[in-house]
């Protein structure tokens, strides 16, 4: 079981009660859970109100706790961690987009997690009203045995750049024995970045049902707008803005197709500030527009 970032209370409110007690049956008696970031947090126990947990291991994000921004992060490999990394540099900077930082917990029956990483730097966010704690010293990964099965979490994001790709090929390693083949988005033929709004069921749909299951195409959603050194074609489902026509002109510039979807007279109006951007009115035309 693969959880990704995103929401954890919206994760786990998808995966309700039943959903919750199947996932926790599923890795006691002897599956297997990576997390990353939201993911991670959904595994810990519960530390502030209101932000249920499956309570899977001893740990806990550190509280309060409080969103710390988007940063690229020094982490430092355990002594553990290190047997699980064996290939890996100890000192490391990882991206990080406001996961956990764990601290012990309650203890578990039957369950031996141990850290394999820590956070050696920090990321403050310096807008949120009340003071953000240190996360030097804090849990980064997180690895070991819960009842039958054996988890990875993973606080912050490796997958989001090729150099740190290795840590999560051991990651996956360390749950199943295999590491699986490299794939490096950066070298694919046929990648496409997607801008959506997750509020958009349109572009949702679009995104998973369409050019998802489209064998012709290696689909990530680009959601923080980072500039990936290398895409065939760019699709933007919401309604421009200013930061998203100078990334556009960007892409234009490069020669990357960008296809817009206009679909409402706000989003047409919009849509011109995109100079060099091909624009359709509606989702069934996307994959011709990039194929064109």
């Amino acid at each position: 079981m693969i959880q990704p970032g995103g929401g954890c209370k919206r994760q786990y409110n998808a995966l309700g009660d039943k959903g919750v007690e199947a996932l926790r049956r599923f890795v006691l008696d002897g599956g297997k859970y990576y997390g990353v970031c939201a993911g991670a947090f959904l595994a810990l126990q519960q530390s502030r109100p209101g932000y249920p947990r499956l309570g899977l291991v001893p740990f806990k994000g550190d509280d309060p706790s409080h969103y710390r921004g988007i940063s690229p992060v020094r982490i430092e490999l355990t002594d553990e961690g290190k047997k699980v990394f064996p290939h890996s540099a100890t000192n490391r900077t990882v991206y990080y987009a406001g996961g956990p930082a764990a601290v012990p917990g309650e203890s578990v029956p039957d369950a031996e997690i141990e850290v394999l990483a820590r956070y050696t730097g920090r990321v403050i966010n310096t807008n949120q009203p009340e003071p953000v704690e240190e996360m030097a010293g804090k849990a980064a990964f997180l690895g070991g045995r819960v009842g039958k099965g054996k988890v990875f979490l993973s606080c912050p994001h490796p997958e989001q750049e090729e150099f740190n790709f290795d840590l999560v090929r051991s990651g996956i390693k360390y749950l199943t024995g295999v590491a699986p083949s490299p794939v490096y988005r950066d070298r694919t033929r046929g990648a496409v970045a997607v801008w959506y709004r997750p509020s958009n069921k349109a572009s949702v749909e679009f995104l998973f049902n369409t050019l998802n299951r489209d064998s012709r195409f290696c689909v990530w959603n680009d959601k923080h707008l980072q500039d990936l050194s290398h895409v065939d074609a760019v699709v933007v489902t919401g309604k421009a803005a200013k930061d998203k026509a100078k990334a556009v002109a960007s892409y234009v510039a490069r020669g990357i197709r960008v296809v817009v979807v206009a679909d409402t007279e706000a989003k047409r109006k919009a849509a011109k500030a995109l100079k060099g951007a091909v624009v359709v009115d509606s989702y069934d035309k996307v994959v011709d527009a990039l194929l064109k």
